[in-house]
């Protein structure tokens, strides 16, 4: 008898209700936990993302290659090269002293303007 009343007061326990604080630590995990997922998706599908992208474009070459392949004036001496926004400005020093920048397209090598550079 007294295992019949054991067993039937551990049912009666069961039926009790849950704890309002067990109730809100059990929530709490499981929001928790459905967080941490999302951030694990997050950051697996920006990794996916990142390594399926195309192979970022050759860079271009430098000012002082591209440079070598522009005609300059005879006796004008080399002084930097810059590439810009597909212009490459090339800085000259003529036999005289007189500084000029001249400015070539990028991709053809053709002139586009020279300016004479005055200091004082």
């Amino acid at each position: 008898m007294d295992e019949t009343r054991a067993i039937k007061e551990a049912r009666e326990e069961e039926d009790l209700p849950e704890p309002p604080k067990l109730r809100f630590l059990r929530r709490m995990v499981v929001a928790l936990t459905a967080t941490l997922m999302v951030g694990v998706l997050t950051i697996a599908a920006a990794i996916v993302i990142t390594v399926s992208r195309d192979p970022a474009p050759a860079p271009l070459a430098d000012g002082a290659e591209l440079a070598e392949r522009v005609t300059l004036p005879a006796k004008e001496t080399l002084i930097s090269a810059t590439l810009s926004a597909g212009v490459l400005t090339v800085a000259t020093r003529g036999p005289d002293g007189a500084e000029t920048l001249r400015m070539f397209d990028a991709s053809t090598g053709e002139a586009r303007g020279v300016v004479a550079v005055a200091r004082d």
